[in-house]
């Protein structure tokens, strides 16, 4: 299993973490299979360059873009001190943040 967020944070789109124990075990199986796409992928693009893999780079985060954390029209926000209470009715929970999938463990990263 991959995850694009790692500790909260959103990786850029060529990077994902995998829990290292699961790697461990997936490893050698994943490059076998690896190197088969490899070769087709060259075959089908003229012999360039293909995808590559580095284990435990540094993570690259997105950089932080607030408009996602703008309020979507139409939903009817109260605020009072310092809580924002959002309208029940409203059919926009779609568009709401999520909880990151961020486990705390230990994770490899790759590019």
């Amino acid at each position: 299993k991959t995850y694009e967020v790692m500790d909260g944070r959103k990786l850029v789109n060529y990077q994902c973490v995998v829990v290292r124990q699961e790697w461990e075990q997936l490893r050698t199986f994943f490059y076998q299979a690896f190197k088969v796409q490899k070769t087709a992928y060259r075959f089908a693009n003229g012999r360039v360059a293909a995808p590559s893999l580095v284990e435990d780079s540094a993570p690259r985060f997105v950089s932080r873009d607030f408009s996602c954390c703008a309020t979507p029209q139409g939903t009817k926000t109260v605020v009072r001190k310092t809580f924002v209470e959002f309208d029940e009715d409203s059919d926009d929970s779609a568009d709401r943040l999520k909880r990151s999938n961020s486990t705390g463990e230990v994770m490899a990263c790759f590019v």
